[in-house]
């Protein structure tokens, strides 16, 4: 009980010494900040570390065409960042206060380590795991960790119809293996978050991919447009990368790749912010160039956000 008081008393602390400072830029008065923005302020999300993505392949077996990672089957599946890296990295992350992560790549499911990355960030107090899957290459003894973990599993579905899919993702048959993946974790009650990319494609099917996905026994479902980024450049006319962002990058998070570079967010890989091989990202995260990239976007420099529910 008083490690928790103690724990929240910093957290307060941390909070109002965040806002203090953030209050010292004469453009940015209080009543200009949207209330979720407040909010996020208050909580000291301008400095620290709430949410981590590990990208911790580059591999695919697909090659969408929006992929704003550019992942494809020929690229390497471990690089520089071994096992004993990426537990380090989640016991510093862990120390800065995060307490939810998402495995991505690539396509997380083709490294070997996932399923002990999985029970390590639960070992050392990670609360909230996911996986982002394109769910082709599900084998038993992931689906079971998944359930026994509690991890919630994130995919993506072009659409219901079938030729379209492959279509985007760049191999036949895509369609029915994912399909059979999400039904597979259906029949194991593991927690589902589908997400639809809109391109010219697919935008006029986002409703009956909706439903099709709620017969399969998915109920949460989510689109986002294409990022002008990686694969996805080539899809978006005049793209800035400033532009492609979110806008709430800001917001405590942080991306560590496969080779240990550092990044804002998923998107921002124009803005490398360290490596952590082999200093950590304890330095990362309190650094000034991070810390810079925080603001810039929080000062609505950058990004917005475009995410939308169907």
């Amino acid at each position: 009980m008083q490690t928790a008081t103690n724990e929240s008393l910093d957290f307060v602390g941390h909070a109002f010494r965040t806002a203090q400072e953030l209050f010292r830029v004469p453009s940015l008065a209080r009543s200009a900040l949207h209330p979720l923005k407040r909010l996020r302020v208050r909580a000291g999300c301008l400095k620290g570390l709430d949410f981590l993505w590990l990208e911790i392949t580059r591999r695919c077996n697909l090659r969408c065409a929006h992929c704003y990672a550019g992942s494809r089957p020929q690229l390497p599946l471990i690089e520089k960042m071994q096992f004993a890296d990426w537990c380090r990295v989640m016991e510093e992350a862990r120390s800065l206060g995060c307490r939810r992560l998402q495995f991505i790549g690539g396509e997380p499911t083709l490294h070997p380590d996932l399923g002990r990355l999985l029970h390590y960030a639960k070992r050392v107090g990670f609360r909230h795991c996911e996986v982002f899957t394109n769910a082709t290459l599900l084998r038993d003894d992931l689906v079971e960790t998944f359930k026994e973990l509690g991890v919630l599993v994130r995919f993506s579905l072009y659409s219901s119809d079938p030729a379209i899919h492959d279509q985007i993702t760049g191999q036949a048959g895509s369609f029915e293996r994912t399909v059979e993946g999400i039904r597979r974790l259906v029949r194991r009650k593991i927690r589902l978050d589908a997400s639809m990319i809109l391109m010219d494609q697919n935008a006029a099917q986002a409703k009956q991919t909706k439903r099709f996905l709620r017969r399969l026994g998915v109920t949460s479902f989510g689109t986002d447009r294409v990022r002008g980024i990686g694969r996805g450049e080539q899809l978006v006319n005049g793209a800035r990368a400033m532009g492609e962002l979110c806008g709430y990058c800001w917001s405590g998070k942080l991306c560590v790749d496969a080779s240990g570079d550092a990044y804002p967010c998923v998107f921002s890989r124009f803005v490398s912010v360290g490596n952590c091989l082999p200093g950590g990202i304890k330095d990362i995260v309190k650094g000034e160039k991070l810390s810079a990239f925080r603001r810039e976007v929080f000062l609505d420099k950058g990004g917005q956000k475009n995410v939308r529910q169907v």
